[in-house]
């Protein structure tokens, strides 16, 4: 999967700001059931969201506001990762700027099919220092996205459909993830920069706001052009995958 920036429609206009749709469906990944970047005006708040049996993630791009989970507020900063639970209400205010953000969710039948196994916490722990399961992850804390870099966000992967979400970066000339998964997806969405993807004998540019989705065994790598790039990069739990397989379709 390869969805380009320059292809796609242009963003839906909103009330309190706008949104752009990625079309996944239909493309050769199965994983992935939504990605979406959405705007919010300076001083707006959105409608209340809540989504069935989809656990769904937000990760804050620019700007700063407050985000209402649930029973619980809190400020979002850029880089702030924010794991939205099925079913629960949330909400979010812009302070005096406006706010960029990426809504994301995986295939919508795979927490309803594996539901037990993330609430008894499926697989390996990203480390013994998360505690819980925590809905907020501060990527202000993490350390600046520059050189030749990939910084793991730390959140419980057990409980959770996401297993990873990664800020990268890469100077000229550099690769950068050169490897396969046998089993899982998974995906990058260019920030900043340009380069190109190879993907076994396939090589393809890429440019900021790309998204690139790579089957299982399929071997890819990132090369960095004639500038930085920095990308992210994100899958779906892989401990799920045995249980979910019949289901992903």
């Amino acid at each position: 999967m390869h969805l380009r920036y320059a292809d796609l429609s242009l963003p839906q206009s909103l009330p309190n700001g706008k949104v752009l749709v990625y079309p996944t469906i239909n493309q050769d990944c199965r994983t992935l059931n939504h990605f979406n970047r959405r705007a919010l005006n300076s001083g707006c708040s959105t409608s209340d969201f809540i989504h069935p049996s989809v656990e769904s993630f937000w990760v804050i791009i620019s700007g700063t506001g407050t985000m209402k989970l649930g029973s619980e507020t809190f400020t979002v900063q850029p880089r702030s990762l924010i794991i939205i639970p099925p079913d629960v209400p949330h909400s979010l205010v812009a302070d005096q700027s406006p706010i960029d953000w990426f809504d994301l969710s995986f295939h919508s039948a795979v927490w309803k099919t594996a539901a037990k196994a993330l609430l008894d916490g499926i697989g390996e722990p990203h480390g013994d220092h998360i505690q819980g399961q925590p809905m907020l992850i501060e990527g202000e804390k993490l350390p600046p996205q520059e050189g030749n870099t990939c910084y793991r966000y730390p959140h419980a992967r057990p409980h959770s459909t996401l297993d990873h979400w990664d800020q990268n970066s890469n100077e000229p000339g550099t690769r950068a993830a050169d490897h396969v998964h046998e089993e899982h997806e998974e995906f990058w969405y260019i920030h900043q920069g340009s380069g190109y993807v190879e993907q076994d004998d396939r090589i393809f540019t890429v440019t900021a706001g790309d998204l690139i989705g790579h089957p299982p065994g399929v071997h890819h790598t990132l090369v960095a052009d004639k500038e930085p790039i920095r990308w992210y990069c994100f899958c779906m739990n892989r401990w799920l995958m045995p249980l979910v397989s019949d289901v992903l379709v």
